[in-house]
């Protein structure tokens, strides 16, 4: 019998890590959370230039086109647009 417990880390110790430089092309992904790490496991399937290049218990880590990195601002309504969505959301 095992007298050890599995070490689960907590919710804040779950990181994504992205680290990219300007000269190179490619990023590095390291993560401990699941969709990201589905959604990267499928762009591997489908593309040669998205690899896996790591694993541990807790996470994996990826090689992707720095050009697929991308920060989004939030979306800006209008006052009037911003009323109806929340109206509608209500309903």
């Amino acid at each position: 019998m095992n007298d050890e417990k599995e070490y689960r880390l907590s919710k804040l110790e779950q990181e994504t890590i992205i680290i990219f430089n300007e000269e190179e092309d490619d990023a590095t992904i390291e993560t401990c959370n699941r969709r990201l790490i589905k959604r990267l496991e499928v762009l591997c399937q489908k593309h040669r230039n998205f690899y896996e290049t790591e694993r541990s218990e807790y996470g994996k880590t990826f090689i992707v086109p720095k050009k697929y990195i991308n920060v989004l601002a939030p979306r800006s309504y209008d006052d009037s647009r911003g009323k109806r969505l929340k109206k509608s959301s209500k309903k």
